[in-house]
């Protein structure tokens, strides 16, 4: 793979593994303190957090997936979505 391509995809499971980190820190944040002001749903709002830092590893593979179908590379494709596949049934087999 080039450097560049590397780079880019990088950069993109980066941003991603950033932006699904703050969103679960902020709902785990926003669930905990509804919780001690005693907010009836505040248990939702808590497990919404946790869901999210659950679909953090997920979609991190899905780009990955996807990033090996756009460079063809047949083996990574396969190998991504196997262990897609294993860690969509976790986290549903969890549900």
């Amino acid at each position: 793979m080039k450097r560049d391509g590397l780079d880019r995809l990088e950069r993109a499971i980066g941003g991603i593994l950033r932006a699904g980190v703050a969103l679960s820190a902020s709902a785990l944040t926003l669930g905990l303190v509804l919780e001690l002001l005693g907010v009836a749903d505040a248990t939702r709002i808590l497990n919404a957090g946790l869901v999210l830092l659950m679909l953090i590893p997920v979609t991190r593979i899905l780009v990955s997936f996807v990033d090996a179908l756009y460079r063809r590379d047949r083996l990574l494709a396969v190998a991504t979505a196997i262990v897609s596949a294993v860690l969509t049934w976790q986290l549903l087999k969890v549900l």
